[in-house]
C-alpha cells in the first residue's frame, strides 16, 4: 500500500517497506514502478530509474498498463508515453504452466497461472479440442469451473501422447477478461524421477538409484 511518500505492508501500516523522496500519484498494476511529480521510481528500491519533463499531480497508466497517462496543468492538456520506453511493467496477461506450446514429461497434477491484480475469480476451461475450449462457456462441458485461487486440476487422466488445451478468463467486478487458448503435449516416454542427485563418501560405493522409463509407443 502507498502513503504519499511511503510504501507500507498492506497487512500491516506500521511495517515500511519503500521510503519515496516525494509524493506519488500513480503505481503501475503489478506494484513495482511508483510515479512522483516528476519522478519514475522504482517502487521496490525507491531509486529514481528516470525524471519526466514537467510536473504532474494527476496521472495514470491505461488498462494493459502500455501507456502512462500525465495531465500537465501549465497547459492543460494531457501527455501519453510509451510505457516502454520508461519501465518494464507487466500487463494483464497470465503466464500458464505448463507453458503455451510446451511439452511436458509428466502429465500435470494441476494447471497453473500467474496471479491478476484485476481479476476477482477465474474460470478455467479444459479440453482436447481446441476450437471447442476457445468458444466454452460456463454451461459447456469443458468448464472445469471458478476459483479464486491461480491453480486447478484438470479434471480427468492426461495421457502420454496427447495434445490437450486450456482458458482461464479473468472475472471482475463488473466485466470478464477472455483469455487465450494455450496448449501443451504429454510426451509419449516418461521419466521417473525427473532429476536424480547422488551423493558417497570416499572408499564407500553410493546407495543405488532406480530411474524408470516408460512409453506408450515402441522407443529405441
Amino acid at each position: 500500500m502507498f502513503n504519499k511518500v511511503q510504501r507500507v505492508a498492506a497487512t500491516n501500516t506500521a511495517i515500511l517497506l519503500t521510503q519515496f523522496t516525494d509524493n506519488i500519484y500513480a503505481v503501475s498494476l503489478d506494484g513495482t514502478v511508483a510515479f512522483g511529480p516528476t519522478e519514475v521510481y522504482n517502487a521496490y528500491t525507491g531509486i529514481v530509474i528516470t525524471n519526466l519533463p514537467f510536473s504532474a499531480t494527476v496521472q495514470t497508466l491505461s488498462g494493459d498498463q502500455t501507456e502512462l497517462i500525465r495531465y500537465n496543468s501549465s497547459t492543460a492538456s494531457v501527455v501519453i508515453y510509451n510505457m516502454a520506453g520508461i519501465a518494464s511493467v507487466s500487463g494483464l496477461a497470465l503466464v500458464p504452466t505448463p507453458a503455451n506450446g510446451s511439452v511436458v514429461g509428466q502429465a500435470p497434477t494441476n494447471l497453473v497461472w500467474s496471479p491478476s491484480p484485476t481479476a476477482l475469480t477465474y474460470d478455467v476451461y479444459f479440453g482436447t479440442n481446441r476450437a471447442a475450449v476457445a468458444a466454452a462457456t460456463p454451461g459447456a462441458a469443458q468448464y472445469l469451473g471458478r476459483t479464486a485461487g491461480t491453480s486447478m486440476r484438470p479434471g480427468q487422466t492426461l495421457n502420454p501422447g496427447s495434445t490437450y488445451y486450456w482458458r482461464v478468463d479473468q472475472i471482475g467486478f463488473g466485466s470478464t477478461n477472455r483469455g487465450p487458448t494455450w496448449s501443451f503435449a504429454v510426451a509419449t516416454v516418461a521419466i521417473n524421477p525427473t532429476q536424480v542427485t547422488v551423493g558417497g563418501t570416499v572408499g564407500y560405493n553410493p546407495a543405488s538409484v532406480t530411474l524408470s522409463v516408460t512409453s506408450v509407443l515402441a522407443t529405441a
